[in-house]
């Protein structure tokens, strides 16, 4: 048997035999004649201590008894012993809750640590918005038409916030007079259709290039996109009388070629207002409101406006005062004409001269009132009046053009109060959004009736304006809607 090898099942604390003879070997007084046998075959003991054999004693006599090896007895104690020992039911089950606790509790821990370093499910849509909402704003505010689309909806929400909506009690759906609806499209209603004409279909005239006959492609020309806005600016009068225009101004912008004309309709203008009769134009309004006013310029003109602007006397003073005042150049004789009359209305501020003069609300009311003397341009009477209202409005427009988006919020929230209209919010986004959009923009002046198409005539006892409307009529569809002249037009007149 080798080293570290021993036989099965051997305990030598619970061999009886082993430990009688253990004992006796160490008794000091008998060990000498004890004899210690070493048996390698029983399994029960390794060691078998008995008594010498009579033989060698008898043999001996006094000889010296031989010395007892020493036995190592070490290794039965060592550690590298297999030894067995049954684990108690309890004690397993003690360890397997302390392990499943300290797995538990690192499991949670784990799980935490996951937690906070997990995303919210909200977190990633939130960030693609964000982002998407930021470059869309850096798109809007570095790009003209971005920050026009800002101003535009900026200034349609503050204008349905603040003007006073008041439109026509019944909206006219159709046309009221078939025969101008030629008119509408730049066309003379007395030519018949003119879509097909010669002149619009005659083919470019082809070339030849590197031998080969080329016919170059035909342009259509651009279609007139034109809205028409009605000024109105309402005379202040004394309790029971009647009310009159005593502004009829046609602001028409042609969006696809920027063109903003401006006409103004005198309103001693003679005509027939549908439903009540023939009367000054300037009557409309006092006779039935603003859907009469629209009814009476399609009836007698054939354009109806597509939204009115109106504004009273002490609306318009404001107004002119909210924007900053406005610059004029004056006459001599219309300083002087203003200094003594009242036309301006508070007497502080009749201090005109001649030459430019930076004219507040008062002081602007009555230089668009002034009738009796001429303009630089030698423009009398509504003529007169008309003309100094057109080169008004162009001042304001030229004064605020060029303000900031801050400013322009400040004060078009304090001068929509002042206007009464027909135009919501949103139809004011749509029409800013297109106009700010055009291309650069030209204006001209016009003027009806036009000069050598009326008289002047006393009726009723009042003085009023009897002209031609047909002819009117005709000369300001083409002031609207001029001819066109293309790139080969241009190059066959030259």
């Amino acid at each position: 048997m080798g080293k570290n090898e021993y036989p099965d099942e051997f305990d030598p604390t619970k061999d009886d035999a082993f430990l009688k003879n253990l004992e006796k070997a160490l008794e000091p007084e008998g060990y000498e004649s004890e004899a210690i046998d070493i048996d390698t075959q029983g399994l029960t003991s390794i060691l078998t201590i008995g008594e010498e054999e009579d033989e060698k004693d008898s043999g001996g006599g006094n000889e010296a008894v031989e010395e007892l090896p020493v036995i190592d007895i070490s290794d039965l104690y060592s550690d590298d012993m297999p030894m067995e020992k049954e684990v108690d039911d309890d004690v397993i089950e003690s360890i397997s809750n302390q392990l499943a606790s300290q797995v538990g509790v690192e499991y949670r821990a784990q799980e935490n640590l996951k937690k906070k370093k997990a995303k919210p499910a909200w977190l990633l849509p939130t960030l693609i918005a964000s982002g998407i909402f930021l470059v869309g704003m850096v798109v809007l505010l570095a790009s003209k038409p971005g920050r026009n689309f800002l101003l535009s909806h900026g200034i349609g929400k503050i204008f349905g916030d603040n003007t006073t909506y008041l439109p026509e009690q019944k909206k006219t759906l159709v046309k009221a007079l078939l025969p101008f609806l030629p008119v509408f499209a730049g066309k003379d209603p007395t030519e018949g259709d003119t879509s097909a004409s010669p002149d619009n279909n005659i083919p470019p005239e082809p070339t030849v290039v590197a031998g080969a006959t080329v016919t170059p492609p035909a342009q259509e020309p651009v279609e007139d996109v034109v809205y028409h806005f009605l000024v109105l600016g309402m005379d202040d009068v004394a309790e029971g009388e009647e009310a009159s225009s005593d502004l009829i101004l046609f602001v028409s912008v042609n969006v696809n070629h920027g063109e903003v004309r401006l006409t103004t309709i005198l309103r001693d203008l003679f005509v027939s207002m549908p439903g009540v009769g023939e009367d000054k134009l300037c009557l409309a309004y006092a006779r039935g409101g603003i859907g009469l006013v629209y009814d009476t310029i399609e009836h007698n003109l054939g354009i109806r406006p597509d939204g009115y602007l109106l504004f009273s006397y002490d609306k318009f003073r404001s107004f002119v005062d909210q924007l900053g005042g406005v610059t004029i150049s004056l006459t001599a004789k219309e300083a002087d004409y203003l200094n003594k009359t009242n036309y301006i209305s508070v007497p502080e501020n009749r201090v005109m001269v001649n030459g430019e003069n930076h004219l507040n609300g008062d002081q602007a009311l009555g230089y668009c009132r002034i009738r009796h003397v001429g303009t630089a341009q030698n423009e009398y009477n509504d003529i007169g009046r008309t003309a100094r209202c057109q080169r008004l409005v162009m001042a304001l427009y030229e004064q605020n053009r060029t303000r900031s988006m801050a400013e322009l919020y400040g004060i078009l929230t304090e001068c929509f109060r002042m206007v009464t209209t027909d135009i919501t919010g949103e139809e004011c986004s749509n029409y800013l959004n297109l106009f700010l959009n055009m291309p650069e923009s030209t204006f001209s002046l016009y003027r009806i009736p036009a000069e050598g198409s009326y008289t002047t005539s006393i009726i009723r006892g009042k003085a009023a304006l009897v002209a031609d409307l047909a002819q009117n009529r005709a000369m300001w569809q083409e002031f609207l809607f001029p001819p066109r002249i293309q790139e080969g037009d241009e190059e066959k007149q030259e």
